[in-house]
């Protein structure tokens, strides 16, 4: 990621807030960092699309263990009004126990001066259980 411009700057600090709303349990601030019409898409499952599906899904996964989250940017590219970021996750139990770790591509848009995710799209590192 490059440094000192001010629309990535605006995305690290929109991922900061996710961590937080992973750390605090509080799906609906998690999902408040997607944009209205949003969608998630994860592994095994049909996307999830709007606020109230992804913070569903994020509430769940706070019921199956899901305390921390941690995103590591590997890249961003910002173009006019829309950004893409390539990176890597890792998600784990409130005892430290790594859950899953993986990638991640999200497309960004900047809406009303806020960047916010329009498309979340997540492959896990893990071999499939039976």
């Amino acid at each position: 990621m490059r440094s000192g411009n001010s629309s990535e700057e605006a995305i690290a600090q929109s991922n900061a807030r996710l961590i937080e709303a992973f750390a605090g349990r509080d799906a609906a601030a998690a999902a408040s960092c997607y944009t209205h019409d949003g969608k998630l898409m994860v592994p095994f499952a049909e996307s999830f699309v709007g606020r109230t599906a992804i913070e569903g899904f994020i509430r769940q996964g706070f019921e199956h263990g899901i305390a921390r989250l941690a995103l590591e940017t590997v890249t961003l590219e910002v173009l006019d009004g829309s950004a893409w970021e390539e990176g890597l996750f890792t998600v784990w139990a409130a005892d430290g126990t790594e859950l899953d770790h993986g990638k991640y591509i999200v497309i960004w848009q900047e809406v009303g001066g806020q960047w916010l995710m329009a498309r979340d799209i997540m492959s896990s590192n893990r071999t499939p259980q039976a």
